[in-house]
C-alpha cells in the first residue's frame, strides 16, 4: 500500500495562514502588560481587534490608542502596520533574499499572489521595489512630519510620532496617536501636515507594481504599461470627482473636501467629524471607500482597476465589441474577475451589515452600521464613532470583514474552495432579466 503524497498548500492558503499568524502573534504581544500604559487593562477581544486592524491596515479601533498603549505598544502597532502594508510573505521572502537564500518558483508564486501580479515575470523586481520604496518613502515622510510634531512636543517624542504617522499614512492604515478618537482634526488648518499626509496616502495607494513600472519607464507616459495608465487616470478622476462632490453637497471647505476625497483612498485619517456629514456625503464617501486604492498597494477596496474595467465593459457607447482603453483591449478573464470581485465585495459588506443590525440595539443608526461595514471591508478606518460601543459579535464580524478586504475576496475564496474540475456540464439556455 503506497504512501499518500500530501499536496502542497496553494499560494492563497499560504497568504491566509501567514496573515492569520501575524494577527495572532500581534494580538499576543499587544495583550502583554508592557504594551499598555500604567493602570490600563485591555480585553483580549480588543487586543485581537487592534491587531487585525493593524495587520489589515484599516485603522478602526475599539480603544483610544494614545490612552491605552505605551510607546512599546505603539511600536508593535506600527510594526504590524508595516507587515500588513508590505505583505507578510513579501517581508519574509525579502528577508530571505537579504540573508542570501535562494528564492524558488513556489516563493515567486506566493509573491505573485501577494501583490496581484499578472505573471511570474518580474516578481523579484516588484518585491525589491516594495521594500526599497516603502523604507525610502516612510523615511522621507518621517522627516517632513517632524517639524509639525516638534512644535507640540520634545524632540524624542516628535521623532516617534513622526515615524508612527508616516508608517500609518503610507500604508493607508489610519492609526494615529493624537488621542480621544480625534484622528488628525487638530491639524485641520496645517497645510504642510495635510500635504505630506495626502502625498503619502496617494503614493501608498497607487500600488507597488505601478511604482516599479513608473521607475522603469523613467516617468515617461508613453512607456507606461496599460495597468499603470489605468491606475493613474482613474485615481485622478476619483480624487477630483470626490473633492468636487463633497464641496458641492455640503458646507465643507475646499481643502476639507480635497482631503476627504484623498483619505477615502482607504487611508482613514480625518480632519472633521464624520458623523456630522450629511447622508448624501456619507453615501459618496462609502462609494469612494468601496472602490478604494489600486491592486498591489497598501490600500483596500475592490480596487480602481476593477471598477474601471467594469465601467468599460458596461459602456454602451464603445466603438469596438471589446472593452478597451489606450488602444488596448482588456482580456475577458480580467473582466470576469472584476465582476467576481465586485459581487464578493458587495456580499461581504451586506453580510457584515446584517450581523451588525442583528447584534446591535435599534438605537444605533442603521446607516452608521452600513458605513462601519464598508469601512472595515475596504480597510479604511473612518468611523461615525460607534466602533468602541459595539458588541463582541459585531466586532468579530468587522474583524472577518477586514481580513477578507485586506487579503482580497478571491484569495479568501480560493482558500476554502476546491480546485475546479476539468469536467463540464451540458449547457442549457437561461433567460436573463
Amino acid at each position: 500500500m503506497g504512501t499518500k503524497v500530501r499536496k502542497p498548500l496553494s499560494p492563497a492558503r499560504y497568504l491566509f495562514l501567514l496573515f492569520l499568524a501575524a494577527v495572532l502573534v500581534g494580538s499576543l504581544f499587544l495583550s502583554l502588560p508592557f504594551a499598555h500604559r500604567e493602570g490600563v487593562s485591555l480585553r483580549p477581544v480588543d487586543a485581537l481587534f487592534t491587531a487585525v486592524s493593524a495587520v489589515c491596515v484599516t485603522g478602526l479601533t475599539t480603544v483610544d490608542v494614545h490612552a491605552t498603549f505605551s510607546p512599546a505598544g505603539a511600536g508593535i502597532i506600527a510594526f504590524l502596520i508595516m507587515i500588513g502594508g508590505m505583505g507578510v510573505a513579501g517581508l519574509i521572502i525579502s528577508t530571505a533574499l537579504f540573508l542570501g537564500f535562494r528564492v524558488g518558483l513556489s516563493q515567486r508564486t506566493i509573491i505573485q499572489e501577494s501583490y496581484n501580479i499578472g505573471s511570474l515575470k518580474g516578481t523579484l523586481t516588484v518585491l525589491k521595489t516594495v521594500v526599497i520604496a516603502s523604507l525610502i518613502v516612510q523615511g522621507i515622510g518621517t522627516m517632513l512630519y517632524y517639524p509639525s510634531f516638534s512644535e507640540l512636543m520634545g524632540a524624542k517624542d516628535a521623532l516617534g510620532y513622526a515615524l508612527f504617522h508616516a508608517v500609518s499614512a503610507f500604508n493607508n492604515a489610519g492609526f494615529d496617536l493624537m488621542g480621544s478618537f480625534s484622528s488628525i482634526t487638530g491639524f485641520a488648518g496645517d497645510g504642510r501636515y495635510l500635504f505630506v499626509t495626502s502625498a503619502l496616502i496617494i503614493t501608498g495607494g497607487l500600488g507597488f507594481f505601478v511604482i516599479a513600472d513608473t521607475l522603469r519607464s523613467r516617468f515617461r507616459w508613453k512607456r507606461l504599461g496599460m495597468h499603470t495608465k489605468m491606475v493613474y487616470t482613474f485615481t485622478s478622476v476619483l480624487l477630483l470627482l470626490g473633492a468636487f462632490s463633497f464641496f458641492m453637497t455640503g458646507d465643507l471647505s475646499f481643502s476639507d473636501s480635497i482631503f476627504l476625497s484623498v483619505t477615502a483612498r482607504t487611508a482613514g485619517f480625518s480632519t472633521l467629524d464624520i458623523a456630522a456629514l450629511g447622508h448624501l456625503q456619507m453615501l459618496i464617501l462609502m462609494i469612494l471607500m468601496f472602490i478604494g486604492a489600486s491592486p498591489g498597494s497598501t490600500g483596500g477596496g475592490i480596487k480602481t482597476t476593477t471598477m474601471l474595467t467594469i465601467l468599460l465593459a458596461l459602456n454602451p457607447f464603445r466603438k469596438s465589441r471589446e472593452a478597451a482603453l489606450f488602444s488596448r483591449g482588456i482580456e475577458k478573464e480580467s473582466i470576469q474577475k472584476a465582476y467576481h470581485v465586485l459581487i464578493l465585495g458587495l456580499f461581504t459588506v451586506l453580510a457584515c451589515t446584517a450581523v451588525l443590525l442583528g447584534a446591535e440595539s435599534e438605537e444605533t443608526a442603521p446607516f452608521s452600521l452600513l458605513f462601519e461595514s464598508v469601512s472595515a471591508f475596504a480597510t479604511v478606518g473612518l468611523s461615525t464613532g460607534v466602533t468602541p460601543h459595539l458588541s463582541t459579535l459585531s466586532k468579530s464580524a468587522l474583524m472577518v470583514s477586514m481580513f477578507i478586504g485586506r487579503l482580497g475576496p478571491i484569495t479568501i475564496a480560493s482558500t476554502v474552495l476546491r480546485k475546479e474540475s476539468t469536467l463540464g456540464y451540458i449547457k442549457e439556455r437561461v433567460f436573463i432579466g
